[in-house]
């Protein structure tokens, strides 16, 4: 207990472990991950807060995660289980929440929220938490270190009054990275605060009583801690005409930006949702001030397709007004401001949305407007800012853990500390961040700052990021060197000099490795003491220690070999005295030319922590053919097996093509075609809608021209790493024609691993700059063109990495899935596909083509082929006799042949089977009418009760499928509503809007509902699969 310096996970980790006796760890991170601090406390026999004995199991993260509590359930007491996850862990767990739900289980779920996008940068992930809104548990919120403690003690507690599962929902992405000190209670407070509720008279499961109760719970903390919390939260103008609402990320940002900003008579304020499950209008409303106009609410999702889909807090915000009497006939105009998981918030970004909010222009969130950069500082002049610059293998993050150390033993100033890491880039990265001052905010590291101190601990930096772009002026800069004074004016980057001359930085230098050898030491462990006494030495006047310089670090030796330990930091802080320089800046500094190299000025965070941990990865080698004929000569001593796919993890078939057939006429410019695989002789099954992921080879000529080029020989074997110390081995040609994707697109980060190859500086160059955000342009160009692997190698001779480099340079083919196109059980030993093949020109002519369909196309009858199965949504009704309403465009009409197969097998077998309904849509009947004979005998026996067809080129006016159905109203709104029918659409996403419109028509039109209540019906329908979309 007491006010300890800790981060976001150890603040929850104390309250999780406290009510706990057996703990589970779902972790999606090797490192940093939530819950290794109380597997830590186990070993050394860490009681917990009622004197017992605890269990942290670390679990594997796949669907079905949760099972292992229903199991648990039946031999523990259900009071005392907590779990530990992620954002990407949560998702396979919801599945068994239901059940945790009906068994009434008092669990709590401490979630951190943080993901990585398809770029592999950082992001708070609240999206993916969200998607188990509806599952019965409780969510819960908290957006800082302090409060993820306090409000996960509030959240157990809760959860053992209401016996109710909650979801305790963090930013573990900042308070992950973030030291803070954060006030803790002592296990035996947290002890006799749970006697002294469980007095009260507060148990019920109501939606409402669930939050009173959260208030009376939170009132009672509030008096011991004096921090006060409420479901829903309102900061801003009491009289406040626009108002935001908040649950994610954004929190802090936009909290600190509101309490800031001044509109005039434009009155502002925010909400933000603490308790978001159980949703309570009345606790909603009642923070409302009755002045609002204007509510924004924002929310996060994956990407732009699902802005329109999908339950939202919107929803429950709507719902909460036009269900309250007092709000009739003055509801405010809520607006709908979704945002994307790339979209990075800061206090321009915010004050983007006000505007928009406060302009009453129109009711429509535009993200386009989010890009004004306003300097709206979030930091008091009161507080210092300064960072660490180093390469991940340093001591810096010690050093500034110790620094931090020392601030809370002998200073009075508030502090935070946060770290960033990429560990792809630049041989691995770290910048940490130092806040300190009377006035410090947790959870604003991540905003743009101009820095007090800078400190390079790895000078090569220089030459590759802007370290200086957000230095204030005369801030003092510390370069950690071997360089001397005179040849800094040689080998300090042109950019890096002028900016310290136009900034009148107070530069320092001084060459660690040297102060360390002269005092006799190579220990990482004084480096680490050396850059701590160089910040303490030039920030002395700011910090203002209680003591010494050499006494506040002895102090962090207590009791650990603390008289060497004195000795050697007293020769460290004598030599530091004589070996720091202070470097006077030469005026032909300030008349530089500036280069047209544009350099980040920060690092991309794509990792929650060094990779130090993990054991040293094994590269690929190459090797001649002998190597292989001696594994498989002697294959029990080398332990040689064969398998299809050994880099897969998900099981593989091959199969053989029995049939390839073209569909559409040769003289036809679209080339679509059946393909069947026989079966025989392997275990493959799929059921009904499931996909087939076919495992494509590149092109043979174009991958021998590549090797010929290249200078490989394509019978050379290449050794490549696999699970535990085994090795799969492989030609050349192979792994080129079967496994690397040579001919697909790259993306930014290859022009930025193939720079660090280039001989040629020009060509350097140009990689980093086309990576860069100045390039972002020529970088868009190069995606349109499809500009692949090959084509930048042929592109950038000098660039030539190793082909052991170059293997795990270039991304591997993926399968490319197609909707098989039968049923099993009318084909019991063979799959059919139907494909089209892909195939266009780009801006300078040169032809393309889809890598797995070209593939397909040139098959040949006995040709191999390696697959894999794919699960699917879409799946027949459970009740033979319920409607089927099926829509497909093009290809889209596979799995539906598919269905009808099935459909036909079952009624051949003398079952009743319901109505089939298919609207089929393609641009020629001539062309394009795909299985049509089959589909009209169909129709002819009454299986297909109604085929209703759409050829959009035809005639003059184009018709579509949507047109169809337009015409089907009544039909429609039978089979679906009436009738319990399912509906399916298959094919590309273009026509999704107008199809929901034509099936909300046919309620409105047939139904007599209004067009809110045709949607909710459709909505209805989605979430009983019972509206199921495949589109692409």
């Amino acid at each position: 207990g007491g006010t300890q310096l800790v981060d976001g996970k150890t603040a929850v980790e104390h309250i999780a472990y406290a009510f706990s006796t057996t703990s589970f760890i779902y972790p999606t991170t090797r490192t940093n991950y939530v819950g290794k601090a109380a597997l830590s406390w186990v070993s050394q026999k860490v009681p917990n807060a009622f004197g017992q004995s605890s269990q942290v199991i670390k679990m594997d993260t796949r669907y079905g995660a949760s099972a292992a509590i229903l199991g648990v359930m039946a031999h523990s007491r259900l009071d005392n289980i907590s779990i530990f996850a992620t954002s990407q862990s949560i998702v396979p767990m919801i599945p068994n929440f239901y059940g945790i739900v009906q068994a009434n289980i008092p669990l709590v779920i401490h979630v951190s929220a943080s993901g990585n996008d398809d770029q592999m940068i950082n992001y708070v992930n609240y999206n993916d938490v969200l998607i188990a809104r509806e599952t019965g548990f409780g969510i819960i919120n908290s957006y800082s270190s302090q409060e993820i403690h306090d409000i996960g003690l509030i959240t157990h507690l809760i959860s053992i009054i209401t016996k109710t599962p909650f979801l305790h929902v963090f930013d573990g992405l900042n308070t992950s990275l973030e030291l803070s000190k954060v006030n803790l209670l002592s296990y035996d407070s947290i002890n006799n605060l749970i006697d002294e509720i469980k007095s009260l008279p507060i148990s019920s499961t109501e939606n409402s009583d669930v939050l009173d109760c959260f208030e009376i719970i939170a009132d009672k903390i509030g008096k011991l801690t004096g921090r006060q919390y409420r479901p829903f939260e309102y900061i801003g103008d009491p009289n406040a005409e626009s108002i935001l609402v908040v649950l994610g990320g954004e929190t802090v940002i936009t909290k600190e930006t509101v309490k800031r900003i001044n509109y005039g008579e434009k009155k502002v304020g925010i909400i933000i949702a603490r308790v978001y499950r159980p949703w309570s209008e009345k606790h909603f409303l009642a923070v409302v001030p009755k002045t609002v106009k204007r509510i924004a609410i924002l929310e996060q999702v994956t990407s732009k397709e699902d802005y329109s889909f999908g339950p939202s807090i919107f929803n429950d915000i709507a719902v909460s007004f036009s269900s309250d009497n007092s709000w009739i006939n003055k509801s405010p105009i809520l607006i709908d401001a979704k945002y994307l998981t790339t979209q990075k918030f800061s206090p321009s970004v915010v004050h983007a949305i006000l505007k928009q909010l406060i302009s009453n222009n129109n009711n429509i969130f535009n993200e386009e407007l989010l890009l004004e950069k306003v300097d709206i500082p979030l930091i008091n002049n009161n507080v210092k800012q300064c960072i660490f610059w180093d390469s991940e293998t340093q001591e810096t993050i010690q050093a500034v853990k110790h620094i931090s150390k020392i601030l809370e033993q002998h200073s009075k100033l508030n502090f935070t500390t946060s770290s960033t890491f990429d560990i792809y880039n630049n041989r691995g990265v770290v910048t940490t961040n130092l806040q300190l001052g009377n006035d410090v905010i947790s959870g604003l590291q991540d905003i743009e700052s101009d820095y007090d101190f800078i400190s390079v601990h790895d000078v090569s930096l220089t030459s590759k990021y802007n370290v200086l772009a957000s230095a204030k002026s005369e801030a003092v800069v510390v370069l950690n060197t071997n360089w001397t004074v005179d040849e800094l004016e040689t080998k300090l980057p042109n950019d890096f000099r002028y900016e310290a001359s136009k900034k009148n930085i107070k530069l320092f230098i001084l060459n660690s490795e040297k102060i360390a050898q002269d005092v006799g030491s190579t220990l990482k462990a004084v480096i680490s003491v050396i850059y701590q006494s160089v910040f303490l030495r030039l920030f002395s006047n700011m910090i203002k220690l209680d003591c010494n310089l050499e006494d506040s670090i002895i102090d962090l030796f207590e009791g650990n070999n603390e008289k060497e330990a004195s000795l050697l930091i007293c020769a460290i802080c004598q030599q530091l005295e004589k070996s720091i320089v202070s470097v006077e800046l030469p005026p032909t500094w300030g008349i530089l030319e500036k280069s047209d190299q544009n350099l980040p000025s920060t690092i991309q965070s794509n990792s929650l922590d060094r990779n130090l941990d993990q054991p040293e990865i094994e590269k690929p080698k190459l090797r001649n053919w002998h190597i292989v004929a001696q594994n498989l000569l002697f294959k029990e001593a080398f332990n040689f097996d064969r398998d299809i796919r050994p880099d897969l993890s998900e099981k593989t078939y091959i199969i053989r093509v029995s049939e390839n057939r073209r569909l559409t006429p040769p003289s036809y410019d679209r080339y679509l075609f059946h393909i069947e695989f026989e079966i025989n002789g392997t275990d493959l099954k799929y059921d009904l809608g499931e996909a087939l992921g076919v495992y494509g080879h590149n092109d043979s000529k174009e991958v021998n021209q590549f090797l010929e080029f290249y200078g490989l020989n394509s019978d050379d074997v290449v050794f490549i790493p696999n699970k535990g110390n085994r090795f799969e081995s492989r030609t050349i040609f192979q792994l080129f024609s079967q496994v690397l994707d040579i001919f697909g697109r790259p993306a930014k980060r290859f022009y930025e691993s193939l720079a660090q190859y280039a001989t040629d500086e020009k060509e350097r160059e140009k990689l980093l700059w086309i990576a860069s955000n100045e390039g972002s342009q020529e970088f868009k160009r190069r995606v349109e063109d499809t500009i692949t692997y090959a084509e930048l190698l042929y592109e950038f001779t000098s660039a030539h990495p190793p082909i052991e480099d170059l293997v795990q340079l270039i991304a591997p083919i993926k399968p490319r899935h197609y909707s098989i196109a039968s049923a099993q059980s009318v084909h019991p030993n063979s799959v059919h596909l139907l494909v089209v093949t892909v195939e266009w020109e780009n801006s300078k002519g040169v032809k393309r083509f889809g890598q797995c369909t070209r593939y397909l196309a040139g098959l040949k009858v006995g040709d191999s082929v390696t697959v894999s199965i794919k699960p699917s949504v879409m799946k027949l009704p459970p009740r033979d006799t319920q409607p089927v309403i099926m829509a497909g465009l093009g290809t889209g009409m596979a799995p539906f042949r598919a269905f009808i197969e099935e459909r036909a097998y079952r009624k051949a077998q003398g079952k009743e089977v319901g109505p089939m309904v298919l609207y089929f849509g393609s641009r020629h009947r001539s062309m394009e009418y795909l299985y049509g004979e089959e589909l009209e005998a169909y129709n002819m026996e009454g299986l297909l009760t109604h085929l209703r067809l759409a050829f959009s080129r035809d005639q003059e006016n184009k018709v579509y499928i949507q047109h169809k159905m337009q015409e089907d109203s009544e039909l429609l709104h039978q089979y679906l509503l009436k009738d319990e029918g399912w509906f399916y659409l298959c094919g590309p996403t273009w026509p999704v809007p107008d199809v929901k419109d034509a099936i909300v028509n046919s309620f409105v039109t047939a139904g007599g509902y209004t067009s809110g209540q045709a949607v909710d019906w459709v909505n209805k329908l989605k979430d009983l699969e019972r509206y199921i979309l495949e589109v692409y």
